[in-house]
């Protein structure tokens, strides 16, 4: 919901300054690494309970990520560079509640209902995707109500409060179920024709 936003104001500046990364030796594909190893050492800072400094390297990581992206568009997008994009994205959002918990188990209740919804999510996402360009769209599935946007607030949000985590995670639950339902609609409705 709030990618399109944020990536309004943002793409201008990174796409300025991606040709210079480019340039620089830092291809798509090594930003995409580098921002997942930061994001993993962030989720690593939350179960450590350091939470400042894991909030700093998830930021740093989702900055670069965004990087990633401009310096792919300077030069050639490639199937290996957009699957590393999207696999590394989601390790980082699929690892940051179970790193979270490691520290703070009595939030494991809502982090594995949340990770349940996250795999619903990714799934709905995933089939609507397939069979969308199977059904010959030029473009597979795009929106939803939880996007990378919403993922980076709900870490940020933990980060910063990590004592109401359990509420966060069930509120942010309920938005990936319901963007699953939503994206299972949609194929229905295409496979319907």
């Amino acid at each position: 919901m709030i990618d399109s936003l944020i990536r309004a104001k943002l793409a201008p500046y990174f796409d300025k300054v991606a040709p210079t990364v480019a340039q620089s030796g830092l291809s798509a594909n090594k930003l995409t690494l580098i921002g997942l190893s930061l994001g993993l050492l962030g989720c690593f800072f939350a179960a450590m309970q350091i939470y400042a400094l894991g909030l700093v390297f998830l930021v740093v990581s989702r900055l670069i990520d965004a990087m990633d992206g401009a310096v792919a568009r300077t030069s050639n997008e490639t199937n290996l560079g957009s699957f590393m994009d999207f696999f590394s994205d989601f390790v980082i959002y699929a690892a940051f509640p179970m790193f979270f918990i490691l520290g703070a188990p009595e939030h494991a209740l809502m982090a594995t209902i949340l990770l349940f919804t996250y795999v619903l999510m990714i799934l709905a996402y995933l089939l609507h995707h397939l069979f969308a360009l199977k059904m010959g769209a030029t473009q597979g599935a795009v929106g939803g109500i939880v996007e990378n946007g919403e993922m980076i607030v709900f870490m940020i949000l933990c980060c910063v409060f990590p004592f109401a985590f359990s509420a966060f995670a069930i509120f942010f639950a309920l938005m990936c179920l319901a963007t699953a339902g939503l994206r299972a609609q949609k194929i229905v409705k295409l496979l319907k024709g």
